[in-house]
């Protein structure tokens, strides 16, 4: 029989078995353990298998199919599992989702190249020192010891562990929680409620505990857990009073207080909920439980073992050195940056996405930016970059920025619905007959490559972007691209408090500054006059899309620095 074929809805009848293979795994994720995959089962169509000595979770969202990667056994056992529903479902992108860390790399390990695997950053779960939780110490957690206060000062109250006296006075408060947040009791409203009352109908079956605040009398809040593994206990479900003020911030703390043979408490994922993650944020996790997304898409991202193939491809469009190359890959190519499309076991086409963040003056939007893409020379004309640029445009889920080395690159990149972000401009300065050197102009040459210089250059650069619109780098991207400046006999000039990344030649080439409009043009001109040369600044035409003020024009050349 085949291993899609053996799968059926999960009943209370299955946890017995679950339970006795999951037993000895290593359990640190919410996902994992019977309860929640029963009581969101209606939800999610969720369908259990026993296979191999291990538990198969298969589920559909909106009729997509996924599975949770198989639990228990032995690495032997799982892979193998996997590769058998590969083979059934040949022809078919077969998706395992919240992947653990581990089984992520044994994925990698016994599928090379097989799966594009994402990071899911949407569901990393928020662990937490219970003790912490209990305690609040510190200024950070001063806010939540306030909130305390204030519930302390709306009347009496008292604490009660979570029993069936209590559900649906606890289920009455769900719905009043809806109410008051405006949402109507249809789609994953609804299925949280339904797993909710699942949740309390099977409660002592599951194996669920909990607990609830009571004020005046009334039911304020509740909080609904389970076991995760022998030091973690996971909170499914967490509801309060909006209106009792502090009413989140006891529940939170008091169900620390009382269950103390925990160490950890794992609070889930944030589903991408902004309101929700910035409130998980604000309790400084110890513990961020990482997964992944692993698709049998025909793309995958390239590690190490890749390089070689990948050195090849990059020179045969390029004109890089070998040094650049290497250093690239090496410094700035970790997981999740080379997307490549493979055609019997080897790159065809390949794009490198780098992260970085634009600045609209009030947030940083996390954004990709294309830097390479390209395809072999023998590969080509057969819709390998298309194919790639699709792929991307509808799985990546942040803004991606590229700069077109030209107008006909320009051109092909609309058609995937890139949009001009900023018109390519060059800023020339010419020196004047008054001439001054550059140490009686006042500047600063930085002739050696340091981690001073990175940090005092990212500082600048930040700071003067701030308030502005701009594509933002962290320290590793300001490293390489000093790096590679420094490589190529540039340096790094100051004045004035002015930072730029310069080459010298017959011109003085900026290929980039920390100052905007009339500062920069002030700043150019000076170079020229203490230099006593043309100056030049090319701000490249860049595209953005998914970026929803891409029509304006972004205040410095985005790329910055990794242009070059």
């Amino acid at each position: 029989m085949q291993i899609k074929d053996m799968f059926h809805k999960i009943t209370l009848e299955d946890k017995t078995e679950f339970d006795a293979l999951t037993k000895n795994a290593t359990l640190n994720a919410c996902d994992y353990p019977f309860a929640v995959n029963y009581i969101w089962a209606d939800y999610l169509q969720a369908e259990v298998a026993f296979v191999n000595n291990t538990v198969c979770i298969r589920y559909f969202v909106d009729g997509k199919r996924c599975y949770l990667y198989p639990m228990g056994g032995d690495a032997a056992s799982r892979t193998e599992i996997v590769k058998k529903l590969l083979e059934e479902e040949a022809g078919e992108e077969t998706e395992f989702t919240l992947i653990s860390e581990d089984n992520k790399e044994e994925l990698k390990r016994y599928f090379k190249g097989r799966f594009e695997i994402t990071e899911d950053r949407d569901h990393f779960d928020y662990v937490y020192n219970r003790e912490k939780l209990e305690k609040l110490p510190g200024k950070h957690l001063s806010s939540k010891r306030n909130f305390l206060h204030r519930f302390n000062d709306g009347g009496d109250w008292t604490f009660e562990e979570l029993s069936k006296t209590g559900f649906e006075e606890c289920l009455g408060l769900d719905v009043k929680w809806n109410e008051k947040h405006g949402y109507e009791m249809t789609g994953m409203v609804a299925a949280e409620a339904g797993a909710i009352r699942r949740a309390f109908e099977h409660y002592d079956e599951l194996g669920l505990f909990g607990a609830v605040i009571r004020q005046e009398g009334r039911i304020v809040a509740f909080s609904v857990a389970e076991k995760l593994n022998d030091n973690t206990a996971v909170i499914h479900f967490e509801k309060a009073d909006i209106e009792a003020k502090g009413s989140y911030q006891i529940i939170n703390q008091q169900f620390a207080e009382h269950f103390k043979e925990f160490e950890f408490l794992n609070r889930e994922d944030d589903a991408g909920n902004e309101g929700l993650r910035k409130s998980k944020l604000s309790y400084l996790p110890d513990v961020y439980v990482k997964k992944y997304t692993a698709v049998n898409s025909g793309f995958s991202y390239a590690d190490k073992e890749d390089y070689p193939e990948i050195i090849k491809l990059w020179k045969g469009s390029f004109g890089d050195t070998d040094e650049f190359i290497t250093s690239f890959l090496n410094d700035m190519c970790d997981d999740e940056k080379i997307l490549m499309l493979k055609r019997d076991g080897k790159p065809v086409s390949m794009a490198v996405l780098l992260d970085g963040a634009y600045a609209n003056g009030e947030e940083n939007m996390p954004v990709k930016y294309l830097y390479a893409l390209n395809t072999a020379k023998e590969e080509r004309n057969k819709g390998y970059a298309t194919l790639l640029l699709k792929h991307i445009k509808e799985k990546i889920k942040k803004p991606v920025f590229l700069a077109p080395a030209n107008d006909a690159l320009a051109a092909y990149y609309e058609k995937f619905g890139f949009k001009t972000f900023c018109e390519r401009e060059e800023i020339t300065e010419t020196c004047s007959e008054t001439q001054n050197d550059a140490v009686s102009a006042g500047c600063t040459e930085y002739w050696e490559f340091s981690e001073g210089l990175v940090n005092r250059y990212l500082n600048c650069r930040n700071k003067a972007f701030a308030g502005h619109r701009a594509l933002l780098w962290d320290e590793s991207f300001i490293r390489f691209a000093l790096m590679d400046l420094y490589r190529e006999k540039g340096k790094v000039i100051e004045t004035d408090g002015i930072m730029a990344a310069v080459k010298d030649g017959d011109s003085l080439i900026v290929e980039e500054c920390t100052a905007l409009g009339e500062e920069r043009a002030g700043f150019l001109k000076k170079l020229a006059a203490a230099y006593g040369k043309k100056v030049c600044f090319v701000l490249p035409k860049s595209q953005a899309v998914g970026l929803k003020d891409a029509e304006d024009n972004i205040d410095i050349n985005y790329a910055g620095l990794l242009l070059g």
